[in-house]
This record gives C-alpha cells, structure tokens and sequence, in this order.
C-alpha cells in the first residue's frame, strides 16, 4: 500500500508526481511581509527532494488590521518582486 504513495495522482486537471503533500512551514521570514531569498531556498528545497505538492505559508492582505506581524508575508503590488523569486 506505501506505494501508491508514489504515483502520480491527478486532482482537478492538475497532475502531481507522487502524493506528498508538505504543509506550510516557514513563518516570520518575510521582513516587511516581502518573501526573501531564504524563503526561496525553503520551498527551492522541498521541490528538489521530490515533494508532489508544495502549499505556501499563509499570507496576509496588505491591510492594516490584517495581523500586527509585518514578518508574515503579505499578497500586495509592492511584494511581487518577492513571490517571483519563489515561484522562479
């Protein structure tokens, strides 16, 4: 039965390698609620080990009330530059 955890698995159009999923992991590493290359390297980590689906630590709008951490990393114009480098 452990091997099918490592086959491919389709879920709503969307085909994964295996069936690991990791959860979200990285908290307060976004100075400025801005995903820094340590955040890239977490996840760049975790895609190299073969893991089949990578979900992404909780963000927060750029709202002022939205959370008093400004490490947490926000969804915000002023913040894409950071994202890319995780999502490159």
């Amino acid at each position: 039965m452990l091997s099918q955890l490592f086959t491919p698995y389709d879920i709503k159009g969307l085909t994964l390698p295996n069936r690991f999923a990791m959860a979200p992991m990285t908290r307060k590493q976004s100075p400025g609620g801005i995903p820094t290359p340590i955040v890239a390297d977490y996840y760049r980590r975790r895609a190299a080990a073969g893991v089949g689906l990578i979900i992404t630590e909780g963000t927060l709008p750029e709202h002022p009330l939205a959370a008093h951490d400004t490490s947490i990393p926000r969804i915000a114009e002023d913040t894409s530059d950071g994202w890319r480098l995780v999502l490159d």
